[in-house]
């Protein structure tokens, strides 16, 4: 059963994981008849118990095994593998020793496909070693993993604490807290230092101080983490973590770093719309003011959806394989999802063909409202009542929407109805007062309106007032139609007429023994009206347009 203590206690070793054991090879040749013998013999005799490194450099195809290089050269091989954190696992390694690789039909096999595709073991002779090919490149390779001479420091780092704890020897410790200090002191200051640059920049050049403070700070932060992970990610390997633990710490970086770019991206995205809404509130066109959001949302969205991408494709996943699969199950999700696509649509017919913008007052299937935000799925109406209804974009882009927000001119229409005993020649006055006050109403269209008298009903004379005011907003709408009711108020006033009331008046015009009552007339002759009118018009401005002003 001694060989079952052997077998545990090589499933024990950092970095090794061990599924079966034939037994202790007797010879050198049995040390090396297969892929599994190999690589277990140039893993078990370079561990601390049974260190013997001229033993382990048999394992390469060196022109001089044994010897001093050969031995540097077997040490690296292993210091590459506990620095990029690859966790042999030998059950997966074949024992035949007429194994012959599927891809190149030849006997070779390939520890590490894809992290390392230039090591590979090749059979020679009886014996399987690393090739010749892989000698010759383990040097450049060392010194990837290893690089601004770290491979010297790992060698003087390791003659100092091999006490051993919990796996770890002493100066692995100390070595991990020196790193994490460093580390923390390194994030601090470049946070300090991209902050107040980047700062300066942007209040020297865009002007943008507020922004600058809020936002830049927010891509600082994660930028300085990125390059102490990237530094982290660089000086690792020195450590020379066990590849049992090493694993698991590289699968934490690969996630940590394409996170961390994509936080960066997210709030650089952020960073720079609102950096173009600043600038697109200098322009006069509105398109901007709705596009920015839109584009913002879009980019967030890739944004979110690469660093996925990333983080999956670091983890060793085929993206190529994932998106076929998400191809073959996009039908069913588009069935499934059918009313979002005809929205995020309806959103695309929104923006070309423009019937709104951000800021339009609109009126569409009896909601009518303010356009607040216009999103990928559905726009916001701020109704009158100062609700807020949410629009399916696919509804809005299909429907008949009246844009009350692009009127250029704004009506106004009505009727000023006054009483049958006012004489023609009054009535002619008001009528010529009324378009007077049109041109001097510095809102109205003065090029169309009308104004006329144009029915005699059953209880009043009416006079047809329709007038235009270019304004552009309802509150402007508003102030202009309080300021023209007045005026037709005042004038009416001021020639002592009278407004009827939807009633009925009995005359009489005759009683017996008594004479016919005569048409009333006007009491002010008509020349005296119109010197009166010219008085009231020139009073009438100030008093409507300039009190506004001042009050």
């Amino acid at each position: 059963m001694w060989w079952v203590v052997w077998v545990l206690m090589i499933g024990c070793l950092p970095g090794v994981v061990v599924a079966q054991n034939t037994g202790e090879p007797g010879g050198l040749d049995s040390l090396l008849r297969s892929p599994y013998h190999t690589i277990r013999t140039h893993l078990w005799y370079l561990q601390p118990e049974q260190y013997d490194p001229v033993l382990a450099s048999y394992t390469l195809d060196h022109p001089r095994p044994g010897s001093e290089e050969a031995q540097r050269l077997a040490i690296q091989l292993k210091q590459i593998y506990d620095g990029m954190g690859l966790l042999v696992r030998m059950d997966l390694i074949p024992s035949d020793p007429n194994y012959v690789d599927s891809t190149w039909k030849k006997h070779v096999f390939f520890p590490f496909p894809q992290e390392l595709p230039e090591v590979y073991l090749e059979k020679v002779g009886d014996r399987w070693l690393y090739s010749r090919r892989t000698v010759d490149l383990i040097p450049t390779i060392h010194q990837r993993v290893y690089p601004f001479g770290m491979a010297k420091l790992l060698t003087v780092l390791s003659k100092f604490g091999t006490t051993r704890f919990m796996g770890l020897a002493l100066w692995q410790y100390i070595a991990t807290l020196i790193f994490v200090l460093l580390a923390y002191g390194v994030y601090k200051l470049l946070g300090w230092l991209l902050t107040s640059f980047f700062v300066r920049v942007l209040q020297r050049f865009a002007k943008v101080r507020r922004i600058a403070d809020e936002w830049f700070r927010a891509v600082a932060r994660p930028t300085s983490f990125l390059i102490v992970l990237l530094l982290l990610r660089l000086f690792l390997p020195i450590l020379q973590y066990p590849a049992t633990l090493m694993q698991y710490v590289v699968v934490l970086f690969k996630i940590a770093i394409p996170l961390t770019l994509t936080i960066i991206a997210y709030r650089i995205v952020s960073l720079a719309a609102q950096y173009a809404m600043k600038l697109a509130e200098k322009t006069e066109t509105t398109l901007d003011d709705q596009l920015i959001p839109f584009a913002r949302k879009i980019l967030k969205v890739l944004v979110v959806l690469t660093g996925v991408l990333f983080i999956i494709d670091n983890l060793g996943y085929d993206i190529t394989a994932l998106l076929a699969g998400l191809s073959i199950g996009g039908l069913a999700v588009a069935l499934a999802a059918q009313d979002t696509i005809k929205n995020f649509f309806g959103s695309l017919v929104i923006f070309t063909d423009r019937p709104f913008r951000q800021g339009d007052y609109v009126l569409y299937n009896n909601i009518e409202g303010t356009i607040e935000d216009i999103g990928l799925r559905s726009t916001k109406i701020r109704t009158p009542y100062n609700s807020l209804v949410s629009v399916p974009n696919a509804h809005l882009a299909d429907a008949a929407i009246d844009n009350l927000g692009m009127r250029v001119y704004r009506r106004l229409r009505t009727v000023a109805s006054v009483t049958y005993d006012t004489p023609p020649e009054k009535i002619e006055l008001f009528v010529e007062a009324l378009r007077r006050f049109v041109h001097l109403h510095p809102d109205t269209w003065k090029e169309n309106y009308q104004i006329y008298f144009y029915e005699m009903s059953a209880s009043s004379l009416d006079i047809l007032i329709n007038v235009f005011f270019k304004v552009p907003t309802w509150s402007e709408e508003l102030r202009a139609r309080h300021q023209f009711l007045l005026g037709v108020l005042y004038i009416a006033e001021q020639l002592g007429i009278s407004f009827a009331f939807p009633s009925q008046s009995v005359y009489v015009e005759s009683f017996p023994g008594q004479p016919a009552q005569p048409t009333p007339k006007s009491e002010v002759p008509a020349p005296q009206l119109r010197q009166k009118l010219d008085e009231m018009l020139a009073g009438l401005q100030p008093r409507l347009f300039h009190s506004e002003e001042s009050a």
